[in-house]
């Protein structure tokens, strides 16, 4: 599915706090959560692609 055919809200809804790779808000650039920024409907609808890469946390994990 598409992210851009996701409701907004459900997008806030699926942040986790035990695995959260965000943002840092509260600055010029970025003044207010995300979580507000989109139930205000004040951001900038640009295209975003947000995520981790496969292999990122392997060394973490094995301890190097």
């Amino acid at each position: 599915m598409p992210l851009r055919t996701v409701p907004a809200g459900d997008l806030v809804a699926a942040d986790d706090e035990e695995t959260r790779y965000g943002p840092v808000y509260g600055t010029r650039l970025l003044p207010r959560t995300p979580a507000h920024a989109f139930t205000s409907g004040r951001f900038h609808r640009v295209p975003v692609l947000h995520g981790i890469n496969r292999d990122e946390e392997t060394f973490r994990i094995w301890g190097q």
